[in-house]
């Protein structure tokens, strides 16, 4: 089974801000290119990684690579093709940690946290139908500062002031048909002594 070309993103870089626990702003760990969640919905498996792109001024940042795969069994084996595939990405910013959910006719939401030099982190999402997307990211939880814990502090053992970041995304479908999108982001407060990240979550009607 083919698919479309994805791979290993560098960590994200954020918008510089007010600072209470590190002295030195962090890049946000974008992981690697491994799957996030997977939905099945219409007989397709539905889902998105984090991947390595250039966008359109240039720079290299993180965006998402998204798949909607048809399981199918010859015999005792199990294939599939690929259906539907795409990339989303916002330029000169990054795109981290994809959950898709789809409801029963097929109409897909995608949310994300969005960050990079003109954003802190915030929650987003974008509309997928079939091999197309709406072509609009729409934030609906704005982040009001950068990412300021402790994973991305030396004196707490972080590396290269890359700090942990992001895999907690996730969409789900309800009886009515809305979809439920959760992602993290930066909130109003109030912080921890050790952190500052919040998850935003929100219904999104496909």
């Amino acid at each position: 089974m083919k698919s479309e070309v994805y791979g290993q993103p560098n960590p994200a870089v954020q918008r510089n801000g007010l600072l209470q626990l590190n002295t030195t702003l962090t890049l946000l760990n974008s992981n690697d290119d491994r799957m996030n969640q997977v939905v099945y919905s219409n007989g397709l498996l539905w889902s998105g990684v984090n991947t390595i792109v250039t966008t359109k001024d240039g720079s290299t940042r993180v965006g998402i690579a998204f798949f909607a795969v048809q399981p199918d069994w010859s015999g005792s084996k199990l294939g599939g093709h690929v259906q539907h595939q795409g990339y989303v990405a916002v330029n000169g910013n990054n795109l981290l940690f994809p959950a898709i959910g789809v409801d029963k006719w097929g109409n897909a939401v995608m949310t994300f946290t969005l960050v990079g030099p003109k954003y802190y982190p915030s929650a987003a999402y974008i509309r997928l139908k079939d091999s197309w997307t709406s072509g609009t990211v729409h934030v609906i939880g704005d982040g009001v500062g950068p990412a300021d814990g402790f994973t991305g502090s030396p004196d707490f053992g972080g590396a290269d002031h890359v700090e942990r970041w992001g895999d907690y995304s996730a969409a789900a479908v309800d009886a009515s048909g809305h979809i439920w999108v959760a992602t993290e982001y930066i909130p109003s407060g109030p912080r921890t002594a050790l952190a500052n990240w919040g998850t935003f979550i929100a219904k999104v009607n496909p």
